[in-house]
């Protein structure tokens, strides 16, 4: 397990602290009281802890943009973000931001966590592919489906036009 930490102080007086924990373990699954060992897996954790306001705030480094978040209807003048169960300004974000990759870059890769990084890509890669394949088929099907003679386009049958609809 390696951890790596950074503080910055804001012009706005609020500190912010933001810390790394990154490890590869073992994926171990409880099913049935049985132990399944999974393979490998990469954990990862940022903890954000802002002292502002003579109060201290702590999140899981998870930051939602107010542009991005439909459920934020009433947002306070000046906010740009939500993290920590506070709304952020665009300084206290954007410092939030660069503190993580700061971090991810500063922090040592091991040659496990490279190779399982790269695994995780190509599936993702192959699942988008995949999904992306499939949609196309769906598609031709429903195109297919719909230029058949006598299918009707009223009741979405093969009634061959005499229908009520």
């Amino acid at each position: 397990m390696t951890t790596a930490t950074k503080t910055r102080k804001l012009a706005s007086g609020a500190e912010i602290e933001v810390k790394l924990t990154r490890e590869v373990n073992d994926d171990i699954q409880y099913w049935d009281g049985y132990e399944l060992n999974k393979g490998r897996k990469i954990y990862e954790r940022y903890d954000v802890t802002i002292k502002a306001y003579g109060q201290t705030f702590h999140g899981n480094g998870y930051l939602r943009t107010v542009k991005d978040s439909p459920q934020f209807h009433h947002v306070p003048e000046g906010v740009y973000a939500r993290g920590c169960d506070i709304w952020l300004s665009k300084q206290t974000y954007d410092a939030i931001a660069a503190m993580k990759q700061e971090l991810d870059e500063e922090l040592p890769k091991s040659d496990e966590y490279l190779t399982l990084k790269a695994k995780e890509i190509r599936e993702a890669k192959a699942a988008k592919e995949a999904e992306e394949r499939n949609i196309a088929r769906m598609e031709a099907e429903h195109k297919a489906r719909q230029r058949h003679p006598g299918w009707c386009n009223k009741c979405h049958s093969y009634c061959y036009g005499d229908c009520s609809a």
